[in-house]
């Protein structure tokens, strides 16, 4: 009970931080920012000083698949550790000449996280022992035993502390990121107008962060590795559809028009972008069958609820009728069934072609694994996914050809003149 009432009790407090704006909700995280580069700062200090081992041995992992498959255990982790960078633009409209700071601010931010990451493990395998033998067990090896083998004996405690401060300082920007983000879906009529309004004394979007807070409070009792699996792979879809805006916008915009120009130009621009994208689609795939399937289903939902609440609010007619004329027949925008239809003929071939690759990359050892972890329900039964991945896949296929051939039909016959 206290356990709960302490967990209430910070989402409440974030909530009327981020209530009191950017800056107060930035000051915090920054704050708590220097107190997790000082312990990783101390780690790698400590390690380097006691450097007795090589930091690369084994250099490949001992287990079936070698290098491929350690690749992509560590594909997932590595985008996890970079990710987020896309909630600044969330927030530009409350931040002072964002077109200028923001890509100042993330030229410092990405030096310092790969540093943070790297000398810290680097000075840890260095010090303490090879990377096959860390674990996030008590007292096994890992960042806090650098400390604590080295002469520093609440080396524990500190990171005890530090692991509670790096995950309250991710919520803290992270809610108020989720919460510009569903304003601007009410500002854009996709969901009911009243979360868009925001606190008559800070100018914040206090309904959105209510909103949000709320759905925080409903999803403390889930399990947390079965959230963990919805959140990573809309996290990488997230990412895979802002590269391929990006791409679509670098092409249609003049670049005179671009407040941030992109060095090297538009075809380094075109190739990074192609390279995220990669790595967004591996990511999904050799992260785990329980990954892609719960993944699956849940992108599968966003069509459905497009179709909702822009039949419901109007979506982007309501505000300029002229760009986005809606068909009366089917009180969508004109082209979005074709667009649903392309979109679920994708996800239909990705799932059809992932299901046989993950067949082949988890193995048959794997299937006890997932039993183990989940014990009852779809999640435990590997072939079971499998199966659904598959069906799943082909009838995405099915009715995406349905949608698409439906929509080229209506746009034919009645898009308007001008459009």
């Amino acid at each position: 009970m206290a356990a709960t009432l302490l967990k209430v009790g910070l989402v409440i407090f974030f909530f009327f931080l981020n209530v009191k704006g950017v800056r107060e909700m930035g000051l915090f995280s920054a704050i708590l920012t220097v107190a997790i580069i000082l312990a990783f700062a101390a780690v790698a200090v400590v390690g380097l000083m006691n450097w007795n081992r090589s930091p690369v041995t084994p250099f490949i992992a001992d287990e079936e698949g070698g290098m491929f498959r350690a690749f992509g255990a560590g594909l997932g982790v590595a985008l996890w550790m970079y990710c987020g960078f896309e909630q600044i633009s969330m927030m530009s409209g409350e931040i002072q000449d964002a077109h200028r700071m923001i890509p100042k601010a993330l030229m410092v931010a990405i030096p310092i996280i790969s540093l943070t990451y790297i000398l810290p493990t680097l000075g840890g395998l260095a010090s303490i022992g090879p990377w096959d033998e860390w674990t996030t067990e008590t007292g096994g090896a890992g960042y806090a035993a650098v400390l604590t083998e080295n002469g520093i004996p609440a080396g524990g405690a500190i990171f005890l502390v530090v692991a509670v401060i790096a995950q309250l300082a991710a919520y803290n920007v992270t809610m108020g990121a989720a919460a510009r983000g569903v304003y601007m879906l009410a500002e854009e009529n996709f969901a009911p107008k009243w979360i868009a309004g925001v606190s008559k004394t800070y100018g914040t979007p206090f309904y959105a962060l209510l909103l949000t807070t709320v759905v925080a409070l409903v999803l403390m009792p889930f399990n947390f590795a079965f959230l963990v699996t919805l959140e990573v792979f809309f996290m990488v879809l997230v990412y895979a559809l802002l590269m391929v805006s990006a791409m679509i916008l670098k092409r249609r915009i003049p670049d005179e028009e671009f407040l941030f120009k992109f060095p090297s130009g538009r075809a380094a621009h075109t190739i990074c972008s192609v390279i995220v994208l990669v790595i967004c689609v591996l990511v999904t795939v050799v992260s785990g069958v329980d990954y892609f399937f719960g993944g699956l289903i849940a992108i599968l939902l966003l069509p459905v609820f497009y179709v909702i609440f822009k039949k419901r609010y109007g979506g982007c007619t309501v505000n300029e009728p002229r760009e986005y004329p809606r068909d009366p027949r089917t009180r969508l925008a004109f082209g979005d069934y074709t667009k649903i239809g392309a979109y679920l003929i994708g996800v239909g071939i990705y799932s059809v072609v992932s299901r046989f690759f993950l067949e082949w990359y988890e193995g048959p050892d794997s299937a006890e694994y997932y039993l183990e972890e989940y014990e009852t329900g779809i999640f435990s039964d590997m072939i079971l996914m499998f199966s659904a991945i598959l069906i799943i896949g082909a009838v995405c296929v099915a009715v995406g050809a349905i949608a698409l051939l439906y929509g080229r039909k209506l746009d034919r016959d009645g898009i308007p003149s001008g459009k």
